[in-house]
């Protein structure tokens, strides 16, 4: 999961695309909502 993670920060950081950074950070977000829960 943490690879996976990793991937996706580098495909952001090489495409530097808002739309698939905010993505990330939904998934991220409610990840951690699921976690806490």
């Amino acid at each position: 999961m943490t690879s996976m993670l990793r991937c996706f920060k580098f495909y952001s950081l090489m495409n530097s695309d808002r739309a698939l950074v905010m993505l990330i950070t939904q998934a991220v977000l409610s990840r951690n909502n699921v976690f806490s829960a």
